[in-house]
């Protein structure tokens, strides 16, 4: 879809999305990426990049590509991935919806909060704050440098 007007918030309880936020437009992804689909709601996986010199982006949109650019060897640092649907396909069980996962790439200040805690605050992974993961940094050079986004 590209960039939405405005965010679309993805609500998950016990490995289920069970609401999208964010006007007509999050109504209409609800209804297509979930919908009737068999599991269409259920996790299948996520993915936050992590590393913080991971700085790849998208690619423009190009209609002469005969597929969609998929967003995972584009990812930045601090983005996140989920997608929706039976699992069969990453090893799973659960083949319901298959021919229509869904994937959501949420990019560009995105904050995820896991049981009312934040991990990822508008884009930055918190945990390279943790004076223990600088400690081991430091041994390979200032950690400021080192846990900092690429520029």
């Amino acid at each position: 879809m590209g960039e939405t007007p405005q965010p679309l918030e993805l609500t998950f309880e016990d490995g289920r999305c069970t609401r999208i936020d964010g006007g007509e437009l999050a109504q209409r992804t609800w209804d297509m990426a979930i919908g009737d689909h068999r599991n269409g709601d259920r996790v299948r996986e996520l993915a936050i990049a992590i590393h913080p010199k991971s700085n790849s982006k998208m690619p423009k949109y190009d209609p002469a590509v005969p597929a969609p650019v998929a967003p995972i060897p584009h990812f930045s640092h601090g983005d996140f991935t989920i997608a929706l649907g039976g699992d069969t396909g990453v090893g799973g069980v659960d083949p319901g919806s298959e021919d229509a996962t869904a994937l959501f790439a949420m990019t560009k200040s995105t904050t995820i909060t896991v049981d009312d805690e934040v991990i990822l605050d508008r884009g930055k992974l918190l945990i390279l704050d943790d004076p223990e993961i600088r400690e081991v940094a430091a041994q390979y050079g200032d950690p400021d440098y080192l846990l900092s986004p690429a520029k």
